[in-house]
C-alpha cells in the first residue's frame, strides 16, 4: 500500500484515498475516595488506553473502583484489559472490564469479587486494554 501519512501527532492523513482518523490524548476523573488518570491512541474505531487510579479514603472505604473511558465501546463488543497493583496484597490477579456500549471500566479480582481497593489506605492500580467504539 503507498500514500501520504500525515505527521506524527496529526489528526489524519491520507493513505491513497482513503481518510485515517487519528486522535491522541489524556483523560482523568475522580469519584468516591479514588481518582484516575490516563492516555488514550484511538485509530479509526480502535482505542487504546493506559490509566491509573488511586484510592486515597482509608480501609474499606471504596469496594469498587471505577474509571470513565474516553469513549464508549461499540455495541455487542465488550472489552477485557490487564491491570496491576502495587497495594494488592493477596495472590489474586485482577481484570479491567467494559460491557458493551459502555465507557465504564470496572476491576474485578480473580476470586470472582468485584474489587479490590478495600482494605488499604492507598492502593494505586495501572491498566491498559484495547477495545472498538462506534
Amino acid at each position: 500500500m503507498s500514500g501520504i501519512i500525515g505527521n506524527p501527532g496529526s489528526k489524519s492523513g491520507v493513505i491513497g484515498t482513503t481518510e485515517l482518523d487519528y486522535e491522541e490524548g489524556s483523560y482523568s476523573g475522580s469519584g468516591t475516595n479514588h481518582s484516575w488518570s490516563g492516555n488514550y491512541v484511538k485509530i479509526g474505531t480502535q482505542v487504546t488506553v493506559r490509566g491509573k487510579s488511586t484510592c486515597t479514603g482509608g480501609a474499606g472505604a471504596v469496594t469498587q473502583n471505577i474509571v470513565t473511558l474516553p469513549f464508549s465501546t461499540a455495541s455487542g463488543m465488550n472489552s477485557q484489559g490487564t491491570c496491576w497493583s502495587f497495594t494488592v496484597g493477596s495472590s489474586n490477579f485482577m481484570i479491567a472490564y467494559v460491557g458493551s456500549s459502555s465507557s465504564t471500566l470496572s476491576f474485578y479480582s480473580s476470586d470472582g469479587g468485584s474489587a479490590i481497593v478495600k482494605d488499604a489506605s492507598t492502593r494505586i492500580i495501572e491498566w491498559a486494554m484495547t477495545y472498538i467504539t462506534s
